[in-house]
């Protein structure tokens, strides 16, 4: 038998209503369904290829938390994260530095 999953696809542009992502009240809407994405061992894609402004603040709510909860295999199964490739750099600090100061919670 062949299980398949569901993926919900979070538009960041339309979530924030810009280009720009700075309120922590959207970045804890990201993290909140990413969170519950995982606990259901469903797919979520957040898209944040729109974007063009992200502080490393507003991605630390919300992607960085998710590792204090779950493993990096855990978020890698279940959250793809589309970025525009101008940012790839600043994603890859948040994920770095999160992986390194939740090394070991769970």
């Amino acid at each position: 038998m062949v299980t398949i999953m569901s993926e919900e696809i979070l538009n960041v542009k339309k979530l924030v209503g810009g280009e720009s992502a700075f309120a922590p009240d959207y970045a804890e809407q990201i993290y909140s369904k990413a969170e519950d994405s995982i606990r259901n061992k469903k797919k979520i894609i957040i898209d944040f290829s729109e974007i063009n402004v992200c502080p490393t603040a507003f991605l630390n709510i919300a992607i960085g938390r998710l590792f204090a909860n779950f493993s990096l295999e855990q978020i890698k199964e279940f959250v793809i994260l589309k970025i525009p490739e101008n940012q790839t750099s600043k994603f890859n600090l948040v994920v770095s530095v999160a992986k390194e100061k939740f090394k070991g919670e769970h």
